[in-house]
């Protein structure tokens, strides 16, 4: 009995190593990015594809708001959910230039224990719910990054990463003022689920307009591109 409950022990370690490790932070290849495309920036799904007026803009993980930023002209926010099963890297939708860099770190910081994650999620939801409402997010804050970006005709948009609560582990591949190419792997969201992109709506052509749901590949050019 003793040596089946290591041998479980040692099979559950080594998955998670492997779900974590060589599965789930499989890079990207990178893609041609041609002239006028804009790429999806991860393997995902489109959550929502919403058009904004100018103004203080929140996007949405979970049922969660996040604040990500004032705009002064109408835009385009599409939301992009990761699976665990998808590669968490996200990669430059066309060619451009990193202009800034913010980070909002998780409430706390605690190791990345993944039966501690999955417990609290299965079994502790209404009392982290609870958290949320009584401590005004204090503690369940999830982790953001939200890197503005200039592109090669001058414009800017917003990619904003979304990571988990109780651990910062986002890592962003470049400094401010890096000049990347479109389809370049841009950062690695080590626990978390979500990209957002926020983007000037005279800027953005949508080529699928009924998107909601559907699943794109990081470096896929036939959801949106540039006007």
């Amino acid at each position: 009995m003793l040596w089946l409950m290591i041998g479980l022990v040692v099979l559950m370690v080594a998955q998670q190593w492997y779900l974590r490790g060589a599965f789930f932070g499989r890079k990207v290849p990178r893609m041609p990015c041609g002239y006028k495309d804009f790429l999806v920036p991860v393997d995902s799904y489109v959550v929502y594809c919403k058009e904004l007026e100018p103004g203080p803009i929140y996007g949405s993980k979970k049922g969660d708001g996040h604040y990500i930023g004032d705009v002064g002209s109408p835009s385009v926010l599409i939301g992009f959910y990761m699976t665990v099963l998808d590669r968490h890297f996200a990669v430059a939708p066309c060619d451009v230039t990193l202009v800034d860099i913010e980070r909002w770190d998780a409430g706390v910081n605690l190791p990345m224990l993944d039966l501690l994650e999955y417990t609290r999620v299965m079994w502790l939801h209404k009392f982290d719910r609870w958290m949320e409402k009584h401590l005004d997010g204090w503690l369940t804050q999830n982790e953001r990054v939200v890197l503005t970006f200039e592109t090669g005709h001058g414009w800017q948009f917003k990619m904003v990463l979304i990571g988990d609560k109780y651990v910062n582990k986002i890592d962003v591949f470049g400094s401010v003022g890096d000049k990347m190419l479109g389809g370049t792997t841009v950062a690695y969201i080590h626990r978390g689920s979500q990209v957002d992109l926020l983007v000037p709506r005279n800027r953005l052509h949508l080529k699928q307009h009924n998107n909601v749901n559907k699943g794109f590949r990081a470096g896929d050019s036939s959801l949106m591109g540039e006007k």
